[in-house]
């Protein structure tokens, strides 16, 4: 369980607000990217780069609010990266 103190230098009195902001905005804008590439919607693309991009931003703000940097945000970044660069890479190749 991770402790408060890493909100000290936050706004924040505990995880609840974070959290829910995490599920909502970087759980439901993947999500909704799953669902339009099982549909195989044209957006679908789109979604997962803006999923990716939400990720990414979550641990840049994290890094940035709670003023201490671990590792596991590194993988956290090169993943949300990683996302990006093959929503985007599928969406030119569906292009051509």
């Amino acid at each position: 369980m991770m402790s408060t103190s890493l909100l000290e230098h936050t706004s924040f009195k505990d995880f609840s607000i974070p959290g829910f902001v995490l599920a909502t905005v970087v759980g439901s804008t993947n999500l909704a990217a799953v669902v339009y590439y099982l549909q195989q919607r044209p957006e679908r693309y789109n979604w997962a780069m803006l999923g990716g991009l939400t990720m990414g931003g979550w641990i840049i703000v994290q890094i940035i609010l709670i003023r201490e940097f671990s590792w596991f945000q590194v993988v956290y970044l090169a993943i949300a990266l990683g996302i990006m660069l093959l929503a985007l890479h599928l969406k030119v190749k569906s292009l051509v």
